[in-house]
């Protein structure tokens, strides 16, 4: 969750422009977790990845907010592959933030994705 922030601010606009938007869990004990030993950790882990696969199916479309990270611009994590294949599997709108950079998952992600916003929060319309 190390994009926590911009998550936040992409909800606020979204919400103001009157879409519902479901987020993973952002609280700030969303991290408590990691003190515990790791099978306690894996089980909690666990919880929060099938609480949001369920948020996906419930949604019309996921954004993938997909900035630079470790020097890679459109930035794909193992958590985001999974979120998109969940999304893909039950034929919601895929939405990428910003073009994907060469990653060991483009072609993958880059067949699923229905439209990429250049970085343009502002363009997103879900009623293309």
């Amino acid at each position: 969750m190390q994009f926590k922030a911009e998550i936040i601010a992409a909800k606020v606009e979204l919400e103001s422009r009157g879409y519902t938007v479901l987020t993973p869990e952002l609280s700030e004990k969303s991290n408590e977790y990691l003190s515990l030993p790791i099978t306690e950790q894996r089980a909690v882990k666990r919880t929060f990845i099938k609480n949001h696969f369920n948020r996906i199916a419930e949604a019309d479309a996921i954004l993938v907010l997909n900035y630079e990270k470790k020097s890679i611009g459109g930035y794909i994590g193992s958590n985001t592959l999974m979120e998109i294949g969940v999304a893909a599997s039950l034929d919601k709108k895929i939405y990428l933030l910003y073009p994907l950079y060469e990653q060991g998952c483009k072609e993958e992600v880059m067949a699923l994705a229905t439209t990429i916003l250049d970085g343009k929060l502002a363009t997103l319309n879900l009623s293309e």
